[in-house]
């Protein structure tokens, strides 16, 4: 199975969020499934892009369980809820972009929240790639 996943956190990241979907990712292609992430650059930790990460706001790269596309989270400070619902809303727009844009045939769409305007971007990627949307809701 080929799956889409868009995500706001994936390792390196930090976010509690991350680290349970690089372990389910990761899990999946240990059986053989196949993953394209989409996600944002490390910045969980400090609300900054983590060094090292700075300069490029789409990155490319592997995982072990397939390709992964890094995008500028937009992060703000947490203390600001109008800053907060504009940095979400310019990432989970990327995050559509990148999702609709995404190469070959998938099975399945995954998007995780928060936030929730992720679920958004899922449900126009898996209409694009005429395939079912599986949406996970955490921290509600």
């Amino acid at each position: 199975m080929r799956l889409l996943v868009i995500t706001p956190h994936f390792a390196p990241d930090t976010a509690p969020t991350g680290d349970v979907v690089t372990a389910v990712v990761g899990a999946l292609g240990r059986l053989g499934h196949e993953a394209h992430v989409v996600t944002s650059l490390p910045w969980y930790a400090d609300h900054r892009i983590t060094e090292g990460w700075r300069g490029r706001p789409v990155r490319r790269g592997h995982h072990e369980s397939g390709t992964v596309t890094r995008l500028h989270p937009f992060p703000t400070d947490k203390a600001s809820l109008a800053s907060r619902v504009l940095g979400f809303a310019g990432f989970s727009g990327l995050a559509a972009v990148a999702g609709i844009g995404a190469r070959g045939r998938f099975d399945a769409v995954l998007a995780l929240s928060p936030p929730l305007s992720l679920g958004v971007a899922g449900w126009l990627a898996a209409r694009r790639h005429r395939c079912p949307l599986v949406l996970d809701i955490q921290d509600v």
